[in-house]
């Protein structure tokens, strides 16, 4: 036998002579909500927060004196258990998000269930590594688009920053640039790719660069990030999107008008 993962915020309690009376006041507790058990254990739903379940964890300790992972374990229906299996419960393989004494069921689950804690680890090691890719890119695409950075000179670099500050930053919800292009290529749809977005990053950096005399780091913010706005513009030729070709065309118009801050 076994019983299903609780909703939201749930408990498994370990059915003993220890935590009879908690189960019977449970049980009264949860009318009408969510439970279910077997001969072994009893699954009860507490709450739809963290902080409610853990007081809801606590009074029945202080009520009852059962102990947490000896008598029972908190859950979260996104996670399992919260914290460390303890040796008197296993996560079914099947049926999928159920659970059971070990030896009372099927097979114990070969691959454990991710906690919060480690998926956001690896959510956080993939967006940094993702970032880098990104910097790398935005590397690469400004030197070529640029290649007398390598000797030092940026004026004609700057300039074009201040453009795509104005063609994409300045119309992330609307603006002149935007405007121009929908009305003289209609043919190309409004929406620039970059990696985790943009807001006005490009034009920050810019004004930092000034601020530190154009400093050799600010400058490689610089370069980085209007890297990568270029990169967004070119991905933009595959899918008939805005793109580079856009971007010169009215540059071509506009340039002159946006040559510093």
């Amino acid at each position: 036998m076994s019983i299903q993962l609780p909703s939201q915020y749930g408990i498994i309690i370990r059915k003993s002579a220890q935590t009879r009376e908690a189960i019977v006041g449970m049980r009264q507790r949860s009318r009408g909500f969510s439970r279910n058990e077997d001969e072994h254990l009893a699954g009860f739903w507490l709450a739809g927060n963290p902080q409610e379940a853990e007081h809801q964890c606590e009074e029945l300790a202080a009520a009852y004196s059962v102990r947490p992972d000896i008598d029972f374990v908190m859950t979260v229906s996104s996670d399992g258990v919260l914290g460390p299996m303890p040796a008197w419960l296993q996560e079914n393989e099947q049926p999928v998000d159920t659970f059971s004494v070990p030896g009372t069921a099927g097979l114990a689950r070969a691959k454990p269930r991710l906690t919060w804690a480690q998926e956001r680890a690896i959510a956080l090691r993939e967006r940094r590594l993702s970032k880098l890719a990104s910097r790398r890119v935005g590397d690469a695409t400004a030197y070529r688009r640029w290649p007398e950075l390598v000797s030092g000179d940026v004026s004609a670099f700057l300039g074009e920053c201040w453009a795509l500050v104005e063609f994409i930053e300045g119309s992330r919800t609307g603006g002149a640039a935007r405007r121009w292009v929908e009305k003289t290529l209609p043919n190309k749809v409004w929406h620039i790719s970059v990696h985790d977005g943009y807001a006005n990053e490009l034009r920050d950096y810019l004004k930092a660069y000034y601020q530190a005399n154009g400093s050799p780091q600010a400058l490689a913010r610089v370069r980085r990030r209007a890297g990568e706005y270029l990169a967004g513009l070119e991905a933009g030729t595959q899918k008939g999107t805005v793109d580079v070709d856009c971007f010169d065309a009215w540059r071509r118009v506009h340039f002159a008008q946006f040559q510093g801050p």
